[in-house]
C-alpha cells in the first residue's frame, strides 16, 4: 500500500512513517518543515526505496494536486496541523489557516483525485488528530469515537483558565474498546515501562533534543497574551 502521510516529520507523524515503512509500506511523507518538524525524526527510513520526501505545504492547492497525481496513493493519512494549545491563544491565525484552511484544501485534493481515479471504494482519507479535541474530563469517565469535539482553548470557546497555563486541560482517557475488539490491539508496555523508556529514550539522545533549544518559542512562556 502506498501512504500519503501528511506532517510525517512532526512528533506523532514520523512515527507513522517508521512503522508503515516497516510494515513494508510505501511513504509519501508530506511535510511543511515547520517550527514542529524534524527531519531526524524520519532520518532512519530517509534511504530506503519505499520512502519518498516532499517538502509542501497543505494550503497550496496547486502542490497537493501534484503530490496525489505523482505518487497515486492508496490512502491519506493527514496529521499535519498546528497544535500546541499555547501557541494558539497567541496566535489562532496560523492554527485557522492550516487545520481549518490547510485540511479543506487537502480534502478538496484527495476529492478530486478519487473521482479522477474511478471513485475506488479502496481509497482512504484518514484525519489523525490528538484527544485534546474533545475537551477536557473531570475526574471520571473515557474518551469514545463518539464523543463530541469540545476544545478547550481559549481562541475557541472564551473560557477562563488559570493564568500559569492558558490553555490546560484536566485529565485526558481514551476508552480503547473498539480497536481492541475490531483490531485486536494491546498496549505493548505498561505505563509504568513507557515512562521509563521515554525518560531512557532522552538521556540516550541528547544530541537529538539538544538541537531543538534554538527553536523560536522553546524556553519561553507561551499563551498569556489572552
Amino acid at each position: 500500500m502506498k501512504l500519503l502521510v501528511t506532517g510525517g516529520a512532526g512528533f506523532i507523524g514520523s512515527a507513522v512513517a517508521r512503522r508503515a515503512v516497516a510494515d513494508g509500506h510505501q511513504v509519501v511523507n508530506l511535510d511543511a518543515l515547520t517550527y514542529a518538524a524534524c527531519l531526524d525524526n524520519v532520518a532512519e527510513v530517509a534511504g530506503n526505496p519505499n520512502y519518498t520526501f516532499l517538502e509542501a505545504d497543505i494550503r497550496d492547492r496547486a502542490a497537493m494536486d501534484r503530490a496525489l497525481a505523482d505518487h497515486a496513493p492508496d490512502a491519506v493519512m493527514h496529521l499535519a496541523a498546528e497544535s500546541h494549545v499555547d501557541r494558539s491563544i497567541d496566535g489562532p491565525g496560523a492554527f485557522i489557516e492550516t487545520n481549518v484552511t490547510g485540511t479543506y484544501t487537502l480534502l478538496e485534493a484527495a476529492r478530486e483525485y478519487w473521482e479522477g481515479q474511478g471513485r475506488a471504494d479502496s481509497f482512504r482519507f484518514h484525519h489523525i488528530s490528538t484527544d485534546e479535541v474533545y475537551g477536557s474530563l473531570g475526574p471520571t469517565g473515557q474518551f469514545t469515537e463518539e464523543t463530541p469535539y469540545d476544545p478547550r482553548s481559549p481562541y475557541v470557546d472564551l473560557i477562563t483558565f488559570v493564568a500559569d497555563r492558558p490553555g490546560h486541560d484536566a485529565r485526558y482517557a481514551i476508552d480503547p474498546t473498539r480497536i481492541r475488539e475490531e483490531l485486536n490491539w494491546r498496549p505493548s508496555v505498561s505505563v509504568e515501562e513507557g515512562l521509563e523508556k521515554t525518560v531512557q529514550w532522552y538521556l540516550d539522545n541528547e544530541s537529538w533534543w539538544r538541537a531543538l533549544q534554538n527553536r523560536d518559542g522553546v524556553g519561553k512562556r507561551l499563551g498569556v497574551k489572552a
